[in-house]
């Protein structure tokens, strides 16, 4: 407050001033200003900061729903389903690494046989100058072996499953180019660490499909099976369009095998109890709307530690969501300072849920 203060302050005393030397204010006037600048740049800021947490945020309202379908922003919150009569949910799975695959499908096979509809294993094998290069016949090989296991497991849910073998220039490419054909609803990808100097000069796979999906994308650090998933924290600073995709997400996946979701908010200990009341109230109406099925808790905490209290919770949950913030910009996925904390030190399972774009 006080950087804004300051330059009024400034302007303030120059024109006073020039009025001074002018004649078109007398010594009276302007020791009146005096005063009354000194008054306002010192108790205004105090003011401001006692009483702006006091004011009321207007309240969002949304319509039934349980997909994770698109949204329209308007003067109320409305939820559409994800799939419409003539369309089918369809959730494509990238898959590369044999260790982590399986968890991959069984998360996007739960998700797909909950609405209903299809899961597509992609594999994405690099284009070469040559068709017929040994080392692209060998990459070929490699990929449907890692197709057939990804289809065992999904039979094993009596899922719908479409196998999709790619040639790309560019992985990334590939799996944003076969959403969008396909017209896929999710997309679900592997956590994996920037650790190279050139994924953080240049940014990973993920962040560039993140970049420029078409549909939302979940990213996600599994250290356990999917199936055995009963418990699913959510941290909700406050109640916008991005923070209740993220919630109608965990829901669903909630809804797939009766886990219990637990929304987390965290405010500074200034916060009055009035405030954080009538936010706990409309959490609980929004998660009610969203999924009347799911079985909830809400847990509202005024604490000044917001990382380290949010690990310690975390560590009584089975899977965390979190949020991300894309921008069409070519710093692809962007997430708070408080996100990478947690990531780096999570133990449980993690899923970072990105919007195609910010909102």
């Amino acid at each position: 407050m006080w950087s804004l203060s300051l330059p009024q302050v400034a302007a303030t005393l120059a024109a006073a001033l020039v009025g001074l030397n002018a004649g078109l204010i007398d010594d009276s006037v302007f020791n009146a200003v005096i005063v009354l600048m000194i008054v306002t740049a010192v108790i205004g800021p105090i003011l401001t900061d006692k009483f702006a947490r006091q004011l009321a945020k207007p309240g969002l309202s949304i319509q039934t729903a349980t997909g994770l379908g698109e949204f329209k922003q308007g003067n109320n919150l409305s939820f559409y389903p994800l799939t419409t009569a003539d369309q089918t949910c369809t959730v494509v799975v990238p898959i590369a690494n044999p260790d982590t695959q399986k968890y991959l499908i069984e998360m996007g096979a739960l998700l797909a046989r909950q609405e209903t509809g299809v899961v597509i294993p992609l594999s994405i094998v690099k284009a070469h100058l040559h068709m017929d290069d040994p080392q692209l016949d060998n990459n070929l090989q490699q990929s449907r072996k890692i197709l057939a296991k990804a289809l065992k497991v999904c039979q094993e849910f009596s899922i719908k499953t479409e196998l999709v073998l790619r040639i790309d220039d560019d992985t990334a490419h590939g799996i944003t180019r076969c959403a969008r054909e396909k017209n896929a609803n999710l997309i679900i990808m592997g956590w994996r660490s920037t650790s190279t100097i050139q994924a953080r000069l240049l940014g990973n796979t993920i962040d560039s499909v993140l970049w420029s999906s078409h549909c939302p994308v979940a990213v996600v650090k599994l250290v356990k099976d999917p199936v055995e998933i009963q418990t699913i924290l959510v941290p909700v600073k406050n109640i916008t369009f991005s923070s209740l995709r993220t919630i109608q997400f965990a829901c669903l996946f909630a809804a797939s095998k009766g886990a219990k979701v637990t929304l987390l908010h965290i405010s500074d200990r200034q916060t009055p109890k009035t405030q954080l009341e009538t936010l706990k109230i409309q959490l609980a109406g929004c998660l009610t709307q969203i999924n009347p099925t799911v079985e909830y808790r809400l847990k509202i905490m005024r604490r000044d530690d917001l990382v380290p209290t949010i690990l310690r919770i975390s560590n009584n949950y089975d899977l965390i969501v979190l949020r991300s913030v894309r921008r069409r910009t070519a710093g692809g996925l962007a997430v708070s300072d408080i996100t990478n904390k947690l990531i780096s030190q999570l133990n449980c399972s993690m899923v970072l849920f990105g919007e195609p774009h910010a909102v």
